[in-house]
């Protein structure tokens, strides 16, 4: 037999599980705490090569041909674009919300970002925008940190599986103690600091990810750039590859976020088992 007590234990329970599931209906924008999202990062000198391997694969003969084409270039041009080497970034097909900013920081103190060496670079703020991007995707803005060493960029439409191509511009720190330093600073000297057996360092870049779903979002942690690379320093700085040589796609990424219950569903449950303590307490 159910007590009266009992009686209206079950009916309490009854109306506060109601209004967890009419706020579960009704209120989307209840949804907080991280959500979850992973990148996948390339950065090489060549932007059109970055964008064979995001179409046909980094393992494919499309590839391979464009890698072929690529390689015929000069001297002089091969020490610039490694100066402003092109960053592909692909929103994980796993990511449960668009990719809505994306940071890179440099760990070492004798270099900075810029804005391109002169007018012609083409440079808007501290990106340059690349003529490869998928349908719908948007670089809205980009901005720099105080010390010049953490660029962040910001997206639209970037949603799971899409990717962007931009390009950023390396140079060396103007305080006048690295004067002496080469001008055209190499990307892999800059973002790529390892050790003898390729793992980085305390000076390796850091990478992170913003991602938004509704009105939740969460930033994942700084990820190294790379480790256990797979390309050669020989070629780095102002000494260029030989000719029919390409300097290699660099690859990484990053994630992180664990979805959350919201802060009234916790507190609604919370009630829940308050009201069930006292009652069975009497």
């Amino acid at each position: 037999m159910i007590s009266s007590i009992q009686a209206r234990l079950f009916s309490r329970v009854l109306s506060v599980l109601g209004v967890l599931a009419l706020a579960s209906m009704t209120l989307p924008h209840a949804v907080a705490g991280p959500i979850q999202g992973a990148y996948e990062i390339a950065i090489a000198s060549s932007e059109r090569l970055l964008n064979a391997g995001d179409l046909y694969g980094f393992d494919s003969t499309e590839y391979d041909g464009i890698q072929m084409e690529e390689s015929c270039d000069n001297p002089h041009y091969r020490v610039r674009a490694r100066n402003k080497p092109a960053v592909l970034i692909q929103n994980a097909e796993s990511s449960e919300g668009d990719l809505t900013s994306f940071t890179m920081r440099i760990n070492l103190d004798a270099y900075i970002y810029c804005t391109g060496d002169s007018a012609m670079d083409g440079f808007n703020a501290y990106i340059k925008r690349s003529a490869y991007a998928d349908p719908g995707v948007d670089i809205t803005g980009s901005s720099l940190s105080a010390d010049g060493q953490l660029i962040t960029v910001n997206f639209a439409g970037l949603s799971a599986g899409k990717s962007v191509l931009f390009r950023v511009d390396l140079d060396v720190n103007p305080d006048p103690i690295y004067g002496d330093l080469f001008p055209f600073p190499d990307f892999r000297t800059v973002l790529f600091d390892a050790d003898e057996d390729g793992k980085p360092t305390g000076f390796t870049g850091l990478t992170s990810a913003t991602f938004s779903l509704g009105e939740s979002s969460s930033t994942t942690p700084e990820t190294p750039l790379f480790a256990n690379p797979d390309f050669d320093f020989e070629w780095e700085g102002e000494n260029t590859r030989p000719y029919h040589a390409i300097d290699p796609v660099i690859t990484g990424g990053g994630g992180g976020g664990v979805p959350e219950p919201t802060s009234l569903l916790l507190l609604l449950t919370g009630l829940v088992g308050v009201s069930m303590s006292r009652r069975t307490q009497r």
